[in-house]
């Protein structure tokens, strides 16, 4: 072979290899945001299911020994539950009596027993809204956002849709979006009109 070919031919190797390169390179961060993507929308399914388990029992009073708010603070970015799930009369500060989700600086946190678990970080919560509908089905308006609903209001809620639409940023600076949503019934007893309880 001549000096020519030689150079010739490692260019040529040269150029296929930085091609193939390149290609594995593509292929690599596709697959990693592909799996951000699963992963974001599996963790959203999650979160809405958990929201719909933890909310359908709120109210929850066996005894009827305690009056509480079953409901105790509502607003399209918090929701906090009560509920007296082991009957012994009182909200408990363990076993998940008392449970928030809440919409806080760019994360998606759970709080309960006195903790606070982020279940969702870095979002945007801007396609995201907690609704409330009253006895009749119609959306109970939430006059000032802070606030949330007034304690009158709180007390008609008898269905709760959450719906998560979140938006991420991957490692490459792309945007993954994933969807879910629960439409949550209120079907304890707290929550039906009866003078027992």
């Amino acid at each position: 072979f001549t000096l020519v070919e030689l150079l010739v031919t490692l260019m040529i190797t040269g150029v296929l290899l930085a091609g193939f390169l390149g290609l594995a390179s593509f292929q690599v961060s596709t697959t990693r945001d592909q799996t951000a993507q699963v992963d974001l929308q599996q963790t959203v399914r999650d979160v809405a299911e958990m929201f719909a388990r933890e909310v359908r029992r709120a109210g929850a009073n066996p005894t009827c020994a305690t009056a509480f708010s079953a409901v105790e603070f509502a607003s399209t970015w918090m929701l906090r539950v009560k509920s007296d799930l082991n009957g012994n009369g009182i909200i408990d500060t363990v076993g998940d009596e008392d449970v928030s989700y809440q919409y806080y600086s760019g994360d998606l946190r759970r709080i309960a027993n006195g903790s606070i678990e982020v279940l969702l970080k870095n979002i945007s919560w801007a396609g995201s809204t907690i609704r409330y509908y009253d006895e009749t089905g119609a959306v109970l308006a939430i006059s000032e956002t802070y606030n949330g609903l007034s304690s009158t209001k709180r007390a008609r809620v008898r269905r709760v849709e959450f719906v998560l639409d979140i938006e991420q940023k991957t490692t490459n600076g792309e945007t993954i979006r994933a969807r879910a949503s629960s439409d949550v019934g209120l079907r304890n007893r707290f929550f039906i009109n009866q003078p027992s309880c």
